[in-house]
């Protein structure tokens, strides 16, 4: 049997899907009162529902990072600054350009490209890196614990994280608490602990069905929590929606292991079990994807919406922007994938 756990193939396929919807529906979630309600509620929903996307991602992160074999320092940071940190600099300074040249007034600056770059103020999903490089660092770390602590340690680490950090966090909001901001743990690092933690764990039937159904709750409550909060507040609020809330944590969880459970359980009694070659394709390619995305959403979301003005009605918009933005970046990254050297920076 192919010893490859394919159930990572699909999460990276929905993950990077959903990060395309998020950033496809965000311009219209702040748009509250300033769209037909009907229009501003659907953004919601499809901005709401894909959520767990980052999560997912940072799940994955963990679930493939932690608990391999033990390597110096050296080898491990070389290997991931081949495949992150050449890609982090290309693309900051890239996006630089970009933002001064689409949105600005085309002057180049060396001093505000350091400033921004340092506070991560070249792009909006640069994030990612910078938070992904954080993990790194700290990775080699936490793979000695979880290769010589017993798996009920780190479902008790996760549990403590998902509890103080997120779930206290959350309702702590409410009340201006900020007792979570002190815990250790904070963000994403918990992210890859649960991943790893559910990569591993087995679970019964009803404990799974438990997850599933948290997992649809969380999917609820975290549109309803958004539609309350924002009318309570007068203003749209994207509090509910934060990666590391209990609602959307829920739901990433549940989806992590449907995955698991259900893809795993077609490759364990089919030896030639194999996902398509587009799923292969697009779980391949979605880191570039990831990069490239936000310039082409930049240049096509002009034709949908521009300044508050909606030329397609969003609930037909959305979707269209969707496809349009995942077909043309992932036939882009496939085709420069094949070119020496560039591909490195994808």
């Amino acid at each position: 049997m192919n010893s490859r756990a394919y159930y990572f193939d699909y999460l990276r396929v929905i993950a990077i899907l959903g990060v395309l919807a998020i950033h496809v529906a965000a311009a219209y979630v702040t748009l509250y009162m300033k769209i037909p309600m009907i229009q501003w509620e659907a953004s919601v929903v499809f901005n709401g529902l894909v959520r767990w996307c980052v999560p997912i991602f940072f799940m994955v992160s963990g679930a493939l990072l932690l608990g391999r074999k033990e390597e110096p320092l050296g080898i491990f940071f070389k290997r991931r600054a081949n495949r992150i940190l050449l890609p982090f600099i290309i693309w900051s300074i890239g996006y630089y350009i970009w933002r001064q040249y689409f949105w600005y007034d085309g002057t180049l600056d060396v001093q505000q490209f350091g400033i921004l770059f340092l506070n991560n103020g070249v792009y909006y999903h640069l994030w990612y890196l910078y938070a992904l490089i954080g993990i790194y660092l700290v990775v080699p770390v936490f793979n000695v614990f979880v290769n010589h602590a017993k798996l009920h340690l780190v479902g008790y680490l996760s549990l403590v994280w998902f509890i103080v950090y997120c779930g206290f966090r959350y309702f702590g909001y409410q009340v201006g608490s900020v007792v979570p901001e002190f815990f250790t743990l904070s963000n994403y690092v918990g992210m890859i602990f649960v991943g790893y933690y559910f990569s591993r764990v087995e679970l019964s039937k009803a404990w799974r069905w438990a997850i599933y159904i948290a997992g649809v709750l969380g999917a609820i409550l975290t549109i309803q929590q958004t539609f309350s909060l924002t009318k309570a507040q007068g203003a749209f609020t994207s509090y509910a929606m934060q990666y590391e809330s209990p609602f959307v944590m829920a739901t990433a969880v549940a989806l992590f292991v449907w995955f698991r459970y259900v893809i795993g359980h077609r490759q364990q009694h089919n030896p030639d079990f194999k996902p398509s070659k587009l799923i292969l394709m697009i779980s391949r390619l979605s880191f570039g994807i990831y990069l490239l995305h936000v310039a082409l959403l930049d240049v096509i979301r002009t034709y949908f919406h521009e300044a508050g003005e909606i030329y397609i009605n969003p609930i037909i918009g959305m979707p269209m922007q969707l496809v349009i933005v995942l077909v043309i970046t992932t036939f882009f990254v496939w085709i420069i994938e094949k070119i020496p050297y560039i591909r490195r920076v994808f």
